[in-house]
């Protein structure tokens, strides 16, 4: 059965067209992919991307836990800081491409791609033998907004948000009282935020911002101008740029 996000009510109130990706009912458009692809690039776009996967890896061992499964270099990563690494199978072929945060002391965040959370699961669980890690799946707890366009971030700050976090790092605030993870990572190749925030949260925060962002001509942006955003900034996508 195709899994929808808790936001699939309000994409469906503004006429979004849906479809199937990764087996989640997402919205592919809301207006035309033209439109909402300049809407990004020249303003202001929000995006639902709730599909994607949350695990945390937690533990005494997490740090050599993420040494050993991914190829990057994680003693590196300051408190609050990411990684774009790439999850490898035992030949060195890639099994996901992930973002990894660092959120605590032995505590980390993965962001996985939704087509791909079962099996990196599968692999992290395969190789934590002799660790002594915990590693939890939160996809089904969290949605994530992405807030993307030269606009964002003054959005951002409209509505409280004074010290955005740097370039491919994340932080705890409060958003509309409401506690959310904020990093500053995207997809599209412009400047913006992710924001990780219960599900509970999700749809209230989603009405929110595009109330809030009508002074910038805030758009809801579906799958498509997605796509043609990230392959513009030559940015991978799982099944089709990489393998």
């Amino acid at each position: 059965m195709t899994k929808q996000t808790f936001l699939h009510d309000k994409h469906i109130e503004l006429g979004a067209k849906m479809v199937d990706f990764a087996g989640w009912e997402m919205p592919v458009q809301y207006s035309s992919i033209i439109e909402e692809h300049k809407a990004v690039r020249n303003g202001i776009g929000i995006f639902d991307v709730s599909h994607m996967g949350e695990v945390i890896v937690k533990g005494e061992d997490a740090l050599p836990f993420l040494n050993k499964v991914v190829p990057q270099n994680i003693n590196r990563l300051n408190l609050y800081k990411a990684v774009y690494c790439q999850l490898t199978n035992k030949n060195g072929g890639i099994i996901d491409d992930l973002i990894i945060y660092k959120i605590d002391e032995n505590k980390y965040l993965i962001i996985a791609n939704a087509s791909r959370i079962d099996e990196d699961l599968n692999w992290l669980v395969r190789n934590k033998s002799g660790f002594n890690v915990d590693i939890i799946n939160e996809s089904h707890n969290y949605s994530l907004l992405a807030i993307q366009g030269p606009n964002a971030c003054k959005l951002l700050e409209d509505v409280g948000i004074t010290n955005l976090p740097l370039f491919f790092t994340i932080k705890r605030d409060e958003l509309f009282n409401v506690n959310v993870w904020i990093s500053r990572t995207g997809y599209t190749g412009e400047d913006g935020v992710e924001i990780l925030v219960r599900n509970e949260f999700s749809e209230y925060l989603w009405d929110k911002l595009l109330e809030s962002g009508k002074k910038y001509g805030i758009q809801p942006i579906g799958l498509g101008a997605r796509d043609t955003l990230r392959l513009e900034a030559a940015l991978h996508l799982y099944g089709n740029d990489l393998d």
